[in-house]
């Protein structure tokens, strides 16, 4: 199985499976239990801001970060992550299921609502193979085959009743409902600033470059770079 999954069953227990990060917090009378996938790129910069409030790291995991980070910020805590993951924390005393996605979607994180379960997965097949869902379609499905693939609407996971949490987007699941609300959206617009010349233009492109080529390159384990062709790699 690849990432995470897991569910809320109808008594109000969560149960999850992950080859990734997990890990439980106590913070005052609430426990939290937060099950990670992916890799952030500014956890340096969240630590040290999380050490001034008065945490204490027993190490530099992203999944310890991720934990202080929610349980000081809730929700808010997405405008300061820098990185790609999909992540779930429930609240055991509020019993309520908190879920998020990265700005751009890297990581991916798919959903249902069957009984009153709230059951989420990293990959579709993991609904089919793990916790039993009929792999059933219906007509959207069908076009989102025929009309969209290989890619697909946003939202939907081609399968009759399986949604995905779409980029840039967090959710709770509570009282048997599930609310879905957007931090981020990526938007174009005109250069207006005329305070800068071509030549400060550039020179504002490249630092955004290699600051996020210096931050990526940054890992527990060792990194390969695979470059193709077009503008974007010959840049890099």
């Amino acid at each position: 199985m690849y990432g995470i999954s897991g569910k809320i069953t109808q008594d109000k227990n969560f149960i999850y499976n992950t080859n990734q990060d997990y890990t439980t917090f106590n913070h005052g009378v609430e426990e939290y239990i937060i099950v990670f996938n992916g890799e952030l790129y500014n956890k340096e910069e969240l630590k040290n801001e999380l050490e001034l409030v008065g945490y204490e790291f027993n190490g530099d995991s992203d999944i310890e970060i991720i934990g202080y980070c929610y349980i000081t910020w809730k929700e808010k805590v997405l405008n300061k992550l820098n990185g790609v993951f999909s992540f779930v924390v429930w609240e055991k005393k509020k019993q309520k299921l908190f879920c998020a996605r990265d700005k751009i979607g890297v990581k991916p994180l798919f959903f249902t609502i069957k009984d009153g379960e709230f059951i989420f997965a990293s990959e579709i097949k993991t609904f089919f193979e793990y916790y039993k869902i009929p792999a059933e379609v219906d007509e959207q499905s069908v076009a989102e085959i025929i009309l969209v693939g290989p890619g697909r609407t946003p939202g939907y996971g081609i399968f009759k009743n399986i949604r995905e949490l779409e980029p840039g987007m967090w959710g709770i699941f509570e009282n048997g409902g599930f609310k879905k609300y957007k931090y981020w959206d990526l938007t174009d617009r005109e250069h207006t600033d005329h305070s800068d010349n071509f030549e400060q233009t550039v020179e504002k492109v490249r630092y955004f470059v290699v600051d996020s080529i210096t931050r990526q390159l940054k890992s527990d384990a060792p990194v390969c770079t695979l470059l193709s062709g077009g503008a974007v790699y010959c840049l890099l």
